[in-house]
Order: structure tokens, then C-alpha cells, then sequence
């Protein structure tokens, strides 16, 4: 069984890292996403810093503004908690 918090710390990293090879911004990323609050930077902040626990619909929508699938999103994540 997969621990949450190293499962969310891990989904975060990739998130960053799939972010910065596309070299946007978090601020890009929250608007792809649809957080339009005031915060939306530190909304992506804490995504990426594993402090936040996304539902699935979040995923779908950060997975598609990053270009990629959502299915792949999470593997790399699992595989990532795995190392």
C-alpha cells in the first residue's frame, strides 16, 4: 500500500518537473487549470510541495495542461514513491 503523504510529496515533484520542462510558470499552470483566486500561485506552490491533497478532478485538469495523461501522471508518481 502506497503512504499518502509520500504519494503527494512524489505527485508534486513530477508536477514541477513536467511544469519546468514546459517551462511555465505556476501562475501559467493555475490559470490552464481554472484556480483564478488571488492565490492561485501558492494553490500551485502547495500542490508541488506535497501539501495538497487533489481530488480527481484537479489531477485531469493539471495532467491536461501539462500534456499529458492522467493515467501517466499517477504512474509516475507511484513509480517515484517507489525509489
Amino acid at each position: 500500500m502506497i503512504d499518502k503523504e509520500k504519494f503527494q510529496i512524489a505527485l508534486g515533484s513530477v508536477i514541477r518537473n513536467l511544469r519546468e520542462e514546459l517551462n511555465m510558470t505556476q501562475d501559467e499552470l493555475a490559470g490552464k487549470c481554472g484556480y483564478t483566486s488571488e492565490n492561485k500561485r501558492s494553490t500551485i506552490n502547495k500542490i508541488e510541495s506535497g501539501k495538497s491533497d487533489l481530488p480527481a478532478t484537479k489531477i485531469v485538469a493539471i495532467a491536461k495542461a501539462l500534456n499529458i495523461n492522467p493515467a501517466e501522471l499517477l504512474s509516475m508518481a507511484e513509480r517515484k514513491t517507489e525509489q
